[in-house]
Order: structure tokens, then C-alpha cells, then sequence
């Protein structure tokens, strides 16, 4: 068990004061669900919601088949998903909603680490989404070959579908 980011393990976050005057009250954290603590990450499980049981191994195709099997991890897992076919390749567009879904969450660099395994065995690759943004953020990249269309400027934001943010 670890804190929560936003509440510093206290579950409530401070009121404020409008611009009109009026004194809001602290309000549970919505981050937490007023928990104060996040638990360890089920490793296992999560990699479990994410990847099919049908063909072979490979990531789910949608985001509504872990909500139908989501248990207490479906924002974790949700948040793993979209973050390895962004990694991979799949759907190169910034992962905004997932990241808020784990706002908070100390685990996030666990997490992290489990979408970029799972995006290497699925995609083949963990490095697509950096080298299409890294021109952006960083400046001149030489994108190696091989990689999914996604990875190269001016190539396709996804490569299915499925929306996933």
C-alpha cells in the first residue's frame, strides 16, 4: 500500500475559496475514493484483463472487453492498454483519458513498466509512440526501419479501428 499523489494518504482534498467569495468545504478525494492508499498493483491480473485468450497471445482488440471484465483493477488495466498500443504503435495518439483515469496512483511507473512488456510481445516494439513524438519534443530523430507506419512523421495515428481515448 502506498499514498495516494493527490491527497498525500489523507483521502480528502483541501476547499477553496471562489472567486466570489464563497468558502467551499474539503471534499472526499476523487483520485483514492477518500481511501487515503492505493494497493500493490495484481500484476498477473492485469496482464490477464488485457490480453486475449483467443489466437495466440496478442492485447485485446477493445477497451469495452475490460470493462467487462474489470474488477477493482479495470482503471489500472484500462490505463495498461491504452499505454501499450501507444508504445506499440497501434494508436499513436496521446493516451490523455488514461492518464487520468490513474491520476494519483503511486504504481503509475508500474504500470508503465508492465504496458511496455506487454506492448514489446503484442507490437514487437515498445519505442513507436517515442520516436513519432521524439521529432516534436526533442527535435530531429532518425527513426529506425522496421517499425509500425505509426512510428514515422506523416504516417497514420492508428493502425485499427478501435478507439481507445
Amino acid at each position: 500500500m502506498k499514498n495516494c499523489k493527490n491527497c498525500n494518504g489523507t483521502g480528502r482534498r483541501d476547499g477553496w475559496t471562489t472567486p466570489e467569495g464563497t468558502v467551499l468545504p474539503s471534499y472526499p478525494c476523487l483520485s483514492c475514493e477518500g481511501r487515503g492508499t492505493f494497493a500493490d498493483p495484481n500484476v498477473a491480473g492485469l496482464v490477464r484483463l488485457v490480453m486475449s485468450t483467443r489466437k495466440g497471445a496478442g492485447l485485446i482488440t477493445a477497451p469495452r472487453q475490460i470493462w467487462k471484465r474489470m474488477g477493482s483493477d479495470g482503471d489500472r488495466a484500462y490505463y495498461v492498454w491504452r499505454m501499450a498500443r501507444f508504445h506499440g504503435g497501434q494508436d499513436v495518439r496521446m493516451p490523455i483519458m488514461a492518464g487520468c483515469l490513474v491520476s494519483g496512483d503511486p504504481y503509475v511507473d508500474v504500470l508503465d513498466r508492465i504496458a511496455d512488456r506487454i506492448a514489446k510481445v503484442a507490437f514487437g516494439t515498445d519505442r513507436a509512440a517515442a520516436y513519432r513524438w521524439g521529432n516534436l519534443l526533442v527535435g530531429e530523430i532518425a527513426t529506425p526501419s522496421g517499425l509500425p507506419p505509426s512510428s514515422y512523421a506523416g504516417g497514420p495515428d492508428r493502425l485499427d479501428s478501435v478507439e481507445g481515448d
